[in-house]
């Protein structure tokens, strides 16, 4: 795959690289010390005969992000420290912005690679300007992969596709025969230590779906869009799940790695030495969901083959495209934990979807367009008005005075959460029907007006 840019774009990257160059200076001593030993158990260090190439350093803030970059030269350590740095990732930004860069290269790429170029431009050892360096370096790292992104808690009996996704699942037979194929010609001990990785993995994914992607990118780049992608296709699968009905169960389906299964862990000591300890589960419910042939169809029917179109689609409307964002938050409802978590997301997908702007009465324009939407019986549209006001009541109590959900009002929150489920059906139905939100408050509002 051939990386271009416009000329005009280069030739600016090209000069703000070469002001960075200017910025590179000699890291200052550090004197920081921890504020006391850290007992924390170490597995494995990593000794300075095991590092290959030349040492590279960063430092981080206390978020995690990369704040200073260095590398050793004539015994000092030299880089890029705090606003020069952020001026580096700044002009790496920029070029990852280029079209032919941004769904085949990761910013971390970007970065290495534009930061060996200071490194040997400090050092004399290159005289190429960043871009002539930067794009050969950047388009010999990019291949055609597959990617494979595992799915927790959530069993499919066949394949099936979300938009760019392709969710398959991981049986023991397919297991059985990475480990035959890999072992297989191989030295005894080589033979032994894949089988052993592959049985370790085999525990975390065997049984369980897997989202895969095909892509022309570098591999990190790779892994960040099929790790979106999959989220994101996961997220509408999410939706015809019986964990959206009840607000005292949660759904566990989510990439591998990401399910928050919640339990307790205590120890009994007595002379200071462990007699017992007793582990518990939280989560109520079954951390598992099976997806057998039958209730795929119905659900395929049902909406999602609807939302995979969208998701497909190369020019959807505005309409269709906010039924799949407000299915992201709506989404969240699902993993919620507690009641007046659940109970938040729920009312900001159907805001999302009901209200024209800020200005609107929330709880005169969402509940009687949900109830108008819903029902055509007075009685039953009265009583939808009734429990979204008793379920905003319980919202205002949480967001303003730290009230959490009382055991008597699950209920009522039981009601609105199957009435917001059957209005979100109800909106991918008609998916087709509406350009935008406003049509579709416009139609309910003639319903309500008639």
């Amino acid at each position: 795959m051939t990386l271009t840019l416009h000329p005009e774009a280069a030739a600016n990257f090209n000069k703000k690289a070469e002001e960075i160059l200017l910025m590179v200076v000699v890291a200052p001593q550090s004197n920081k010390e921890r504020p006391f030993p850290s007992q924390l158990f170490i597995e494995h260090s990593i000794v300075a005969e095991e590092v290959v190439g030349g040492m590279r350093h960063a430092e981080v803030d206390f978020k995690g992000d990369e704040v200073s970059r260095y590398f050793d030269a004539d015994g000092r350590r030299i880089g890029l420290i705090k606003e020069n740095y952020a001026s580096f990732e700044t002009l790496c930004r920029s070029i990852l912005k280029s079209p032919d860069l941004i769904n085949a290269i990761s910013l971390r790429s970007v970065k290495d690679t534009a930061f060996e170029w200071v490194e040997l431009r400090y050092k004399g050892q290159n005289v190429q300007l960043l871009i002539d360096f930067m794009l050969p370096r950047l388009e010999s790292i990019i291949r055609k992969l597959e990617i494979w992104v595992p799915v927790y808690g959530t069993e499919i009996e066949t394949s099936f596709s979300i938009g760019h996704v392709v969710f398959q699942p991981i049986t023991k037979a397919l297991v059985d025969t990475w480990v035959e194929e890999s072992t297989r010609d191989r030295a005894a001990e080589e033979a032994e230590r894949r089988k052993q990785f592959i049985e370790n993995e085999r525990r975390k994914i065997q049984g369980f779906a897997v989202g895969t992607m095909v892509f022309d990118a570098d591999p990190v780049r790779a892994g960040e869009i099929a790790v979106y992608e999959v989220e994101r296709a996961l997220n509408l699968l999410r939706f015809y799940e019986p964990t959206n009905l009840h607000p005292g169960i949660s759904s566990h389906c989510t990439i591998l790695g990401k399910q928050h299964l919640q339990s307790t862990k205590f120890y009994q000591i007595q002379g200071g030495l462990v007699v017992g300890s007793s582990h518990s589960m939280i989560d109520k419910g079954s951390p598992y969901w099976q997806i057998e042939k039958n209730f795929l169809m119905a659900i395929k029917d049902e909406g999602l083959d609807k939302l995979s179109s969208i998701l497909l689609s190369k020019n959807p409307s505005d309409f269709q495209m906010l039924i799949v964002d407000t299915l992201q938050i709506y989404s969240r409802m699902g993993l919620a934990k507690t009641y007046s978590d659940k109970l938040v997301y729920l009312l900001v997908t159907l805001e999302s979807l009901l209200l024209r702007g800020n200005s609107e009465s929330i709880q005169q324009n969402v509940g009687e367009r949900l109830a108008f939407a819903l029902e055509k019986r007075p009685n039953e549209r009265k009583r939808i008005v009734r429990n979204f006001k008793e379920v905003y009541g319980m919202r205002s109590d949480f967001v303003h005075h730290g009230n959490d959900v009382e055991p008597e009002q699950v209920y009522a929150l039981t009601e609105f959460m199957a009435n917001a489920w059957t209005f979100l059906r109800l909106v991918i139905r008609n998916a087709d029907n509406f350009r935008s939100k406003s049509d579709m408050i416009d139609a309910i509002d003639n319903i309500k007006f008639s």
